[in-house]
């Protein structure tokens, strides 16, 4: 089971700070709920935490913002945890800690940031987890971007920080290759990673009979980071990385998202023999809107891995998931929705051993059932059974509350 407390600074339905902001509800910007963006939130985020809005003649134009102090940007967030599993029964721990920030500046408010500062998780020590500045320049209905810092470059995030559930999918949370024999043991890449870099995009904003689309194009040149918090110090060809994508989305929150990234690590080690690493990552994702209250979310992932050494093939992964979404009470002025959530993953990959020179395939599956409400203003809970095919099984209960 797992309980978690997010505190901030005063009652809002929204990200606290972006509910001080603008005087919003967290239906705004999410559907069904905390944490996952429909498109207002979508768009929102990616043109620099502004709205759009339309003027007398129908023509997009940016919403007025009143002016705020540095105060207003910032949020707060505690979360602990208790949890069953099959092989840790019955644990309590002090999940995380973080404080978060972000804003915009400018006569436009073209300049945004955002920083979210981890002060404890589970084990490990402070890290910075995201900390980016962009700028956006543009008419509203064609907007350049350029984004810098350490961020995950993966712009479709509905499964990930976006998700509904305590786990995360498999396509998202998996390292792949495995790595093992004279070198040791070590894992790979996997899609939620973030990176330090540079990204340019533009956003195409439309306007067709009062219903809004848009299209998301980026190109991210990055330094990828392991482990999910630091890069290899050794490492001198992990500076390399390329992602090119792009997010078509429609409706209140239709969306499709096409990802390929190119990378290199060059910090393996096989029993003292050091070799370098291509790696290619291709995804397809989606979430489409089956029903009023039914949504499907899916992805696929084709990934490979070149290892720059004699007789070492090249290790193949794919995975892809499948989820459904149905929320049985919507939000109203006193309680917030009620979404059910099934998700079936599946990963495939390959492996190598450099003591026996040996590829192996390891097929992974997990089924994943899920209730996530929204009691009131200030109260969001989830429960979650998580089983992994012929491995561990988690049930959690998370209760959230938001000041």
């Amino acid at each position: 089971m797992t309980a978690a407390l997010v505190v901030a600074a005063r009652s809002s339905w929204a990200i606290p700070a972006y509910g001080r902001q603008f005087n919003e509800k967290c239906t705004t910007c999410h559907t069904p709920q905390p944490p996952r963006l429909n498109n207002v939130g979508l768009t929102f985020q990616r043109l620099g935490y502004r709205f759009l809005d339309t003027d007398d003649n129908g023509k997009l134009t940016y919403r007025a913002r009143e002016q705020h102090n540095v105060g207003e940007d910032l949020s707060f967030l505690i979360d602990l945890k208790l949890s069953d599993s099959s092989a840790d029964p019955w644990t309590i721990d002090l999940h995380e800690v973080e404080i978060m920030g972000s804003g915009s500046a400018g006569t436009n408010n073209e300049f945004a940031y955002f920083a979210e500062y981890v002060l404890a998780e589970d084990d490990k020590g402070a890290a910075l987890e995201d900390a980016r500045v962009q700028y956006a320049h543009g008419d509203p209905a064609g907007v350049f971007t350029v984004r810098a810092g350490q961020f995950i470059p993966m712009l479709w995030r509905k499964a990930n920080t976006g998700r509904l559930t305590t786990s995360r999918p498999l396509f998202v949370d998996t390292r792949a290759p495995r790595l093992t024999g004279a070198g040791g043991s070590r894992s790979m890449v996997r899609l939620r990673e973030r990176h330090q870099g540079i990204e340019f995009g533009y956003a195409l904003n439309k306007v067709k009979d009062g219903a809004m689309s848009n299209t998301f194009f980026a190109g991210t040149v990055s330094k990828g980071l392991l482990n999910g918090r630091t890069e290899e110090g050794s490492d001198t060809e992990n500076s390399k990385d390329l992602a090119l994508q792009v997010m078509h989305l429609y409706g209140d929150r239709n969306t499709v998202s096409a990802f390929y990234w190119d990378g290199k690590d060059g910090a393996g080690d096989a029993g003292g023999t050091k070799f370098t690493q291509d790696i290619t990552r291709l995804a397809l994702v989606g979430n489409h809107v089956i029903a009023k209250n039914a949504d499907v979310l899916y992805g696929y992932l084709d990934g490979s891995d070149d290892v720059n050494l004699a007789g070492v093939p090249t290790l193949d992964s794919k995975s892809h998931f499948l989820e459904l979404d149905y929320t049985f009470r919507e939000a109203t002025e006193d309680t917030g929705p009620l979404t059910a959530v099934l998700r079936y993953d599946r990963f495939r990959q390959d492996n190598y051993n450099f003591a026996t020179a040996t590829a192996a395939t390891a097929t992974t599956k997990a089924l994943t059932v899920g209730l996530a409400g929204q009691e009131s203003d200030n109260l969001l809970w989830s429960l979650e059974y998580h089983k992994i095919q012929d491995g561990d099984r988690l049930l959690t209960a998370e209760l959230k509350l938001v000041y």
